[in-house]
């Protein structure tokens, strides 16, 4: 199943599923059938690595779909794709703004 998205994904964003973000309303609307616990808080990977590749109001419009998709409002974080650990460390503090201005972060509890 990983291939057949994969090749999808290349298919879609002309051969470099990397640079390509999706905004779509349809891509989120499988989050409305989220099962999880109320304990449980979704995080996604909405803060690019390379956000000046990004097309602008990406994130923006991101946000707005996994807020129309989530069954009851409920809340929900942001994150990068997987961690800080292969980000230049001149772009670190960035991508640490990106994460506090986006409307939707959570507070830790």
């Amino acid at each position: 199943m990983s291939v057949a998205l994969a090749r999808d994904a290349r298919h879609r964003c002309g051969g470099d599923a990397s640079a390509c973000a999706r905004a779509d309303a349809g891509y989120f609307a499988p989050l409305s059938d989220l099962t999880t616990g109320p304990q449980t808080q979704p995080y996604f990977a909405l803060v690019p690595y390379h956000p000046d590749d990004q097309a602008e109001g990406t994130t923006g419009a991101q946000t707005q779909h996994v807020d129309a998709a989530l069954p009851d409002g409920r809340e929900w974080g942001i994150c990068t794709e997987c961690g800080m650990g292969r980000v230049a460390a001149a772009d670190i503090p960035r991508l640490l703004d990106l994460h506090r201005e986006n409307p939707r972060r959570l507070t830790l509890r």
